[in-house]
């Protein structure tokens, strides 16, 4: 039997990845997004303390920028990258193929 202590902190760990996981679906559906801190917890449905805590996260290990007004958005290396890596060929016969 697991002790209720061990089980809380996994559903709490748990549930920080899920916040995690939707906050960078958030900016990677919208490369060019810039939010706030509490336009991002509105956006994804987190608490804003914990919030906080996930953009900071975010910062530290490089994914997200802050800004000098406080607005977190992706780094521009990864925002030019998500539309370098698709060969612009790829594209346009994907396009023709659907008209």
């Amino acid at each position: 039997m697991v002790p209720k202590v061990t089980r809380r902190k996994e559903e709490a760990a748990a549930a920080a990845q899920a916040s995690l996981q939707r906050i960078r679906s958030a900016f990677q559906e919208m490369p060019g997004m810039r939010l706030t801190s509490a336009q991002v917890a509105r956006l994804c449905g987190v608490e804003p303390d914990s919030c906080d805590s996930l953009l900071e996260a975010l910062v530290e290990c490089g994914y997200l920028h802050c800004g000098d007004d406080g607005s977190y958005a992706l780094p521009v290396e990864l925002h030019a990258a998500r539309f370098s890596s698709r060969p612009r060929h790829d594209l346009r016969r994907r396009i023709k193929l659907r008209f």
